[in-house]
């Protein structure tokens, strides 16, 4: 399990699981912008591990055990305190196990349990996210990596993460330079992703009564924003009207089957998950409880954009 100092010195520093979100890679943990803002100091910070760090931690025993038993692979734990980048301090890692031949270590070892929401991630290998996390590791490590992915609790597979200098020193690179705006302040630009708009919302949950001068480049982007949510809405009409003739084609049955028996579409019902409280009901039968109960909710900020004389 990782300790308090682990956490801690993960926090401060460059680790695998960051580089994705430095690299703005697809399905990063977090955005860059999210990223920064957190070594920054004015996200969140993790202060105790997740449910799903702890739950990895325990899946590492029985992949271990998978190793060993199954490949006959010699396998110990890494240094206890991670291992620090020979040339930049503030790059750390640390890793699952190490591999080792004749007893001296082989291979950094990365575990990873992959449910089957992230399965289709992994049909042409390790997505991008963890292969340069083991990259930046085999930096640190100066050793060659590999990959045991657990799929579904049952299956599993390796995969050789050969070295590879040109991508550790872009790697490497890109962490220095983050780095390096880090300490000077420079942050990165915001992007779409809802990891970027919920940290907006951290970082300025507030607003004084004060309108500031836009500037031209500004008006372009209220007028972009505009246009894109116009071409939104009509994508939305134009599902739901594609939708709608697909659920009056299927009627009453489960769905349709396409000529050669792989596409399909079907409307069925779903099955309730878990028991709802109804409000209604226990205001109808208890109302003075339920005005005890009750409570105004903070208020939030919501981006209203109105721009004239534009055609969308």
């Amino acid at each position: 399990m990782i300790t308090e100092k682990q956490l801690e010195r993960h926090n401060e520093s460059i680790t695998g699981s960051k580089v994705a979100s430095i690299l703005n890679l697809p399905g990063a943990y977090q955005s860059r912008f999210e990223l920064f803002s957190q070594m920054k100091g004015y996200a969140e910070k993790d202060t105790e591990a997740t449910e799903r760090m702890k739950a990895g931690n325990y899946m590492e025993l029985g992949i271990e055990a998978w190793c060993r038993g199954e490949w006959g692979w010699k396998l110990k734990k890494g240094p206890k305190d991670g291992m620090t980048h020979p040339q930049y301090d503030f790059i750390w890692g640390l890793i699952d196990r190490l591999r080792t031949k004749n007893g001296s270590p082989a291979a950094v070892t990365e575990f990873k349990n992959v449910d089957r929401f992230m399965q289709p991630l992994w049909e042409d290998g390790p997505p991008d996210i963890f292969k340069t996390q083991t990259y930046l590791y085999e930096s640190i490590y100066d050793l060659p990596g590999v990959i045991v992915a657990c799929f579904g609790g049952n299956h599993f597979e390796k995969y050789e993460i050969p070295r590879n200098p040109q991508i550790e020193n872009y790697i490497i690179k890109k962490c220095c330079e983050f780095w390096d705006d880090l300490q000077n302040d420079k942050w990165p630009d915001v992007d779409g992703s809802e990891s970027c708009a919920e940290t907006l919302k951290k970082l300025y949950p507030d607003h004084n009564k004060n309108m500031v001068a836009g500037t031209e480049e500004q008006l372009q982007l209220a007028i972009e924003y505009e246009k894109a949510k116009a071409e939104v809405k009509k994508a939305e009409e134009k599902k739901s009207e594609l939708g709608n003739k697909l659920k009056d084609a299927i009627g009453d049955n489960e769905g349709i089957l396409f000529a050669g028996g792989k596409d399909k579409a079907t409307w069925k019902k779903t099955n309730p998950k878990k028991m709802k409280f109804n409000e209604e009901q226990f205001e109808r039968e208890d109302p003075e409880t339920y005005k005890r109960y009750l409570y105004l909710p903070p208020g939030h900020r919501t981006l209203r954009v109105s721009v004239k004389g534009v055609e969308l």
